[in-house]
């Protein structure tokens, strides 16, 4: 895994990225969720919960949910209600 520093960086990983997907003849959406910024930006509870919700149901990987539970308490969140 690479730290991305700023940016810039992130906009040159990013493209790297898209060209990758773009030659193997895919499309794909991504969200980015994380980073000091994401505090910077403030969002309600109700907009932390329903990004949250969002990621689950997009991520089936084991022990996503517990990740995303210690993100939100990170933020501020405690007993996120994260369905099923």
């Amino acid at each position: 895994m690479t730290d991305i520093k700023d940016a810039r960086h992130a906009d040159a990983v990013l493209a790297a990225l898209g060209e990758q997907i773009g030659a193997a003849g895919e499309r794909y959406e991504l969200v980015v969720v994380g980073g000091p910024d994401l505090r910077a930006l403030e969002p309600s509870e109700k907009e932390l919960l329903e990004a949250a919700r969002w990621s689950r149901g997009h991520d089936p990987s084991p022990g996503y949910r517990e990740i995303l539970v210690r993100a939100l308490e990170h933020l501020g969140v405690n007993d996120a209600d994260l369905g099923a």
